[in-house]
């Protein structure tokens, strides 16, 4: 801030000083160095607010809540081929490869989401808990099942039994994960897998 500003803000502050414009407030005075915020004041504002708003409805809100479908999409959790594939407004050409394209799926999801919720998101290798966890292909690797079937597109990869099966996987942590894929301990903090952080209560987990 300039010389000239910190001059004409302090022949401002000065004038209305002089006007009487501070008489009003905590202290008699402007803010001053030290001076703190009587959060008293702050919270008999809260309280008439709160007593003011009781027995008041937002009309708005609850009209919208009783329109709202107590259910579930009737099309949740079905297939839609007719916005799949070739279909899709966001097609390139099928250029995602496959191993990716198969744990973007939403069959994936519920057999990761399935494997958490059996293992209490606890890493079965050391027990923790809390951490970022991941699903490990066991005891089929994932890269296997995928040779051994012949997949070769998403279809087959849906309709394979084998690779939905949750006895083939285990929740770990991203660092037994590491020295299971690797044989070696991670030695710092390194970018493996896609982690993925969800609520505290239910931990941090992903899959690799």
């Amino acid at each position: 801030m300039k010389a000239t500003t910190k001059e004409k803000i302090s022949i401002a502050q000065k004038t209305r000083w002089e006007a009487g414009c501070y008489s009003n407030r905590p202290n008699n005075g402007p803010f001053q160095p030290g001076h703190t915020i009587n959060s008293s004041i702050f919270e008999g504002t809260r309280k008439k607010m709160s007593i003011a708003q009781r027995g008041k409805r937002n009309p708005g809100v609850a009209e919208y809540n009783k329109s709202r479908p107590k259910d579930k999409h009737p099309m949740y959790g079905k297939k839609r081929p007719d916005m799949a594939g070739e279909n899709s407004n966001f097609w390139k050409g099928g250029i995602t490869p496959l191993k990716r394209a198969i744990r973007t799926m939403g069959e994936y999801n519920r057999w990761r989401e399935n494997i958490f919720k059996r293992d209490d998101y606890t890493c079965q290798e050391c027990g923790d808990r809390g951490v970022y966890l991941h699903v490990d292909h066991y005891p089929i690797p994932f890269a296997e099942l995928i040779k051994v079937n012949n997949i070769t597109n998403l279809e087959e990869a849906c309709n394979c039994r084998a690779l939905w099966n949750q006895d083939n996987g285990r929740t770990v942590c991203k660092k037994c994960h590491y020295r299971i894929t690797f044989g070696k301990d991670m030695v710092r903090d390194v970018p493996f897998g896609v982690n993925k952080k969800f609520k505290k209560k239910e931990a941090q987990n992903t899959v690799i």
